[in-house]
């Protein structure tokens, strides 16, 4: 969410919230996803809680176990009173959507949906590689070509979501999870809590996101709306941390906001001497502040670089 500071300066926009109507399964197999079938029936019938893996405002995260297949899982147990104004309108539009992309290759997958009272238990498949952020850091050598892999990955993930006219709003490396530790490439896209069914061009206008990422059309007071092409955007700014090692946008709320508007900013030669021109240029065209012009998913996955060969990345050191 975008820090206190930057919204106060950018105010608050508001949207219309849609109705998503809750459909139901009758039978479930291993595979299977529940529609809200398992509604008024407890949790803790079906699965163990165990271990926390993290918390929020208003959410907690834990690894749970099915007690009849002992398959293990996360479960993310939301308490519906303590999010904010409109938050269970928000609830809902995040479990529409992920059911919605279910099939997706790169999406975190959504089994089952519990409510108890003032309680909303999502059952997701587990990740166990922790997030894109801590793997960069931790990493310290990320080579063009292994960004690559990644931004593919990404890519895909995106271009799935919006062919479904699914916005998510909130790409940064966080919501990017591994699914196994040792393996980079690994990565499905998570924390679909903005995620918003786009209905029309331009049908978009909350201010939501993270500061760095966000995109301008979203910041500027004098667009009227937007729509999923917010997304690439944060695209981009994920692209420059993997291959720059630092953010391209940077300062404080209000300065911060003008630079996201402007689409002021810079490839240092310190950092970027190594970095191929065709990687730049695609960088250049997701950075775009006209969303009208901005690269789209697919437009990223049959770009230049994207098609270069081994031999032709460089290679660079992040930090």
């Amino acid at each position: 969410m975008l820090n206190d500071d930057f919204k106060a300066y950018l105010g608050k926009r508001t949207e219309d919230n849609l109705s998503n109507k809750i459909t139901k399964k009758k039978k479930r197999t291993k595979n299977d996803y529940i529609e809200d079938s398992l509604t008024g029936k407890p949790f803790g019938d079906f699965y163990e809680i165990g271990d926390e893996l993290g918390e929020g405002g208003y959410a907690f995260v834990y690894r749970c176990e099915h007690k009849r297949s002992k398959d293990i899982y996360a479960v993310k147990e939301v308490i519906i009173s303590k999010m904010e104004s409109g938050g269970e309108s928000t609830l809902k539009d995040e479990i529409a959507a992920l059911k919605l992309l279910r099939g997706g290759a790169h999406i975190i997958r959504l089994f089952d949906v519990f409510y108890e009272d003032d309680h909303c238990f999502m059952i997701m498949e587990e990740m166990r590689g922790g997030d894109l952020l801590s793997r960069i850091c931790d990493k310290e050598v990320y080579t063009e070509r292994e960004a690559r892999g990644v931004c593919k990955i990404l890519f895909e993930a995106i271009l799935y979501c919006h062919q479904k006219r699914v916005a998510h709003r909130d790409i940064k490396p966080e919501n990017l999870l591994m699914v196994e530790a040792d393996d980079d490439q690994s990565i499905k896209l998570a924390d679909f809590g903005f995620a918003k069914r786009v209905t029309g061009d331009l049908s978009l206008n909350t201010l939501c996101g993270t500061a760095q990422y966000v995109a301008p059309e979203i910041l500027d007071f004098q667009v009227e709306g937007y729509d999923e092409r917010c997304d690439m955007w944060s695209v981009g700014v994920v692209t420059y941390i993997l291959l720059g090692g630092y953010a391209p946008f940077e300062g404080e709320p209000d300065e911060l906001a003008q630079f996201i508007i402007q689409g002021d900013y810079e490839f240092h030669d310190k950092y970027w001497a190594d970095i191929s021109e065709s990687a730049k240029d695609m960088i250049h065209n997701m950075l775009q502040t006209d969303p009208h012009v901005r690269l789209t998913a697919i437009e990223a996955l049959s770009c230049e670089w994207m098609g270069l060969s081994p031999e032709e990345l460089a290679s660079k050191d992040l930090g």
